[in-house]
């Protein structure tokens, strides 16, 4: 590849040659030069002699030519019989007429001169020996010197009061009319200059302390310099190609280009040498340690996080099973038509079907077999059922298990799944003692028996619980509910025990009931009492609120693929729990703080950062907040915001009262619920940048904030 820099080094050595046979040639010297043959100065004069008339004086030679056909052919002598005499008498004595009379006029060693003519004033000879002496000297006449001083300023490019210009007529080194001595390229081995400038930039004449040399920007700062210990320091480097074998950064690490692929290719060391961080040969990063205040990528598998089997942290049995009990929205009623009508994986369910009482009264014909789990239709005496939300869970319990926990066998589990609730039941109804927990408890004890007939180990590990809007209807107190629910859980695990000798404690995942305002109430009692429960019972988890999801009718029920979406989040949080052993908690304010017109909430935040969004959730006004006073009338915001990536800040009107309460989620809205219509809010989490869901129709799995009202302390 042709390298432009050194190219014109190249040429401006051709260049330089060229005049150098211009001016020193002798008068045969023709210079080949790219736009022909130049003679030389002393050629020209000799070429001229003709033109000598006989009283001595030269005639003037007028040859004015075009300096673009040769920049050097132009050059036009005008000698005088004076300026020959003038020459003649600043030769000092001493002077020979020929070599030979001289060499024979002085001893060995010593110099002499010769009278030259033209352009030559003299020529100066050191005596070797009799025979020879050694040319040492050309003494140009004055007016050779004169007639070049005169043609070098019409030779020069535009702005050039002088210049030497290569072959194609450009200036390779010369004197700008404004003074400045410029040099197209230069090689320099020894530079001694006080101060010099290159662009904006002028070398310090005293440089900064600990500094030998330094170069300043126009404002006085020091751009780069050589340190008093020979150290090249720059201020700010921008590289679009840099090619470094070893960088040290400060004094404590030191990044390096290894020479052998088995240590790595590029490594960071600190500063006792020790590797900190290497890049492979195969490309793969080696890192000792990683703290990281925040990370976001793309998508995580188990894989590239090396995930091994062991974060299963519960002894997984090869049939546990998943009951949806609860009201219509847990049994699918008006979520039609199904959607899962083929088995996905190997999930299975009783012969009755996924609510194994569509089959029939009895329950030993109902619980006969076990068969693969698909979604029917069927009209269950409360409304039409169709898709329940347990599909959505056991196929994305699956998904998450193949994700996140290579090594782990997911097809060797084969989840149940069985939906015993009925519509428009109380919890006191769905409570013990009566025919629909004898339904639960039927699911129970015939899954013992036909898991253990298939060889299978069995467990009761999780109930969902989708119920509240009999409650919300019937006006049951948030207390009672709370005493009603933790009682249900205690009874289940203490039946499952005894059914299967299971110590592992059965689950309870709920959604946050969103209906209380189609259902015609003003204040939504069962929706705190189900956060108020899973923050006071360990084993009781807040999947999600409902303002996110599609409804199918007057607001209560939802569609197919939001009752299969809905069973996506009770999945996640099964996964987290049940299997990775961990503390699930929604997104859900944790700590507030009120001071002058400023609240402060700080949230959980799940997976990754809290985000307002007003595309899939539509504003009801500051995103779902409100503040009200203590009597509960509303105080007028001025701004809602986030602060930080888990806090929002809520910015009033006047001074926040003591006493007065945020709200989010309620409020607002129209009778029905949902994304576009009822009580919602904006806030969620990041969660679904990296998790979706697919059986949803590819729904991205952000947790959306709870509703929830707190005072302002």
């Amino acid at each position: 590849m042709s390298n432009p820099l050194q190219d014109k080094v190249d040429q401006f050595i051709v260049d330089e040659g060229l005049n150098h046979q211009y001016v020193n040639g002798d008068q045969n010297t023709l210079v080949q030069t790219a736009g022909g043959p130049v003679p030389s100065i002393a050629k020209q004069a000799k070429d001229n002699d003709a033109a000598i008339n006989a009283a001595g004086l030269l005639g003037q030679v007028n040859a004015s030519k075009d300096a673009a056909q040769s920049a050097m052919t132009g050059a036009q002598f005008a000698m005088t019989g004076a300026q020959a005499a003038r020459d003649g008498a600043l030769i000092q004595a001493g002077v020979y007429v020929d070599e030979p009379t001289g060499r024979a006029a002085v001893a060995d060693g010593q110099a002499f001169k010769v009278q030259g003519s033209g352009v030559i004033a003299a020529f100066e000879y050191r005596r070797v020996n009799s025979a020879s002496a050694t040319l040492i000297a050309i003494y140009p006449s004055s007016a050779a010197v004169s007639a070049l001083q005169s043609i070098l300023p019409s030779l020069a490019p535009s702005g050039y009061a002088w210049a030497l210009t290569d072959a194609f007529f450009s200036a390779a080194i010369g004197v700008k009319t404004d003074g400045t001595f410029t040099a197209v390229v230069t090689d320099i081995a020894n530079l001694v200059a006080t101060v010099s400038r290159i662009g904006n930039l002028t070398t310090a004449s005293s440089p900064p302390a600990g500094y030998s040399y330094a170069w300043m920007d126009s404002l006085g700062q020091m751009a780069a310099g050589i340190t008093t210990s020979g150290s090249f320091i720059i201020s700010n480097l921008t590289a679009l190609l840099t090619s470094i074998n070893q960088l040290n950064i400060g004094s404590s690490s030191v990044i390096s280009e290894q020479s052998t692929p088995t240590s790595g290719v590029f490594s960071i060391k600190d500063g006792f040498g020790s590797t900190a961080a290497r890049v492979n040969a195969d490309g793969s990063v080696e890192v000792d340690t990683l703290t990281v205040r925040a990370l976001k990528v793309t998508s995580v598998s188990a894989q590239s996080l090396a995930v091994a089997a062991s974060t299963v942290s519960a002894l997984m049995p090869d049939m546990p099973h998943v009951i949806s009990y609860g009201q219509s929205l847990g049994e699918g009623v008006n979520a039609l038509p199904p959607l899962s009508t083929v088995q996905k994986y190997n999930a299975v369910s009783f012969n009755g079907g996924v609510r194994a009482q569509d089959g029939g009264t009895d329950p030993a014909v109902t619980h006969a077999s076990l068969i693969p789990m698909v979604e029917t239709q069927f009209d269950t005496g409360n409304g039409v059922a169709g898709e329940t939300p347990l599909s959505g869970m056991t196929e994305f319990i699956h998904e998450r298990l193949v994700a996140e926990n290579p090594g782990f066998n997911a097809s060797a589990m084969s989840l149940l799944g069985s939906a015993p609730g009925q519509g428009s039941q109380s919890i006191a109804n769905l409570s013990k003692g009566g025919s629909y927990y004898q339904r639960l408890l039927n699911d129970v004890s015939y899954g013992v028996s036909l898991a253990n007939a298939a060889s299978k180990l069995y467990q009761t590990t999780a109930i969902t619980w989708t119920q509240g809007e009999a409650d919300q209807s019937l006006g049951t107190s948030a207390s009672a509910y709370i005493t009603a629910l933790n009682t249900l859980l205690a009874n289940v695990n203490s039946d499952a025990a005894a059914a299967s000798g299971q110590s592992q404690a059965v689950r309870m995942i709920m959604y946050q009931m969103g209906s209380y305002k189609a259902l015609g109430g003003t204040y939504p009692t069962i929706a705190f009492a189900q956060r108020d429960a899973c923050r006071q019972n360990a084993n009781m988890f807040l999947a999600c609120p409902m303002y996110q999801f599609d409804n199918s009718d007057a607001g209560v029920h939802l569609t197919n693929v939001s009752s299969r979406w809905l069973g996506a989040y009770y999945g996640l949080v099964y996964k987290r729990v049940v299997i990775d052993g961990l503390v699930w908690k929604p997104t859900m304010a944790t700590s507030w703080v009120r001071q002058g017109k400023v609240a402060l909430i700080k949230f959980n935040v799940p997976g990754g950062g809290l985000v307002f969004d007003t595309s899939y959730v539509t504003d009801p006004g500051n995103y779902g907040f409100s503040l009200v006073d203590s009597s509960g009338n509303p105080l007028t915001i001025s701004g809602v915001s986030l602060l930080q990536n888990d806090t929002v800040k809520i910015v009033a009107a006047t001074a926040i009262p003591a006493g007065a309460k945020w709200r989010y989620g309620w409020g607002n809205g129209t009778a029905n619920y949902g994304r576009t219509a009822g009580p919602r809010g904006c806030l969620r989490d990041s969660m679904g940048d990296t998790i979706v869901y697919a059986g949803a129709g590819n729904q991205p799995m952000h947790n959306w904030a709870i509703v929830d009202e707190q005072i302002l302390n």
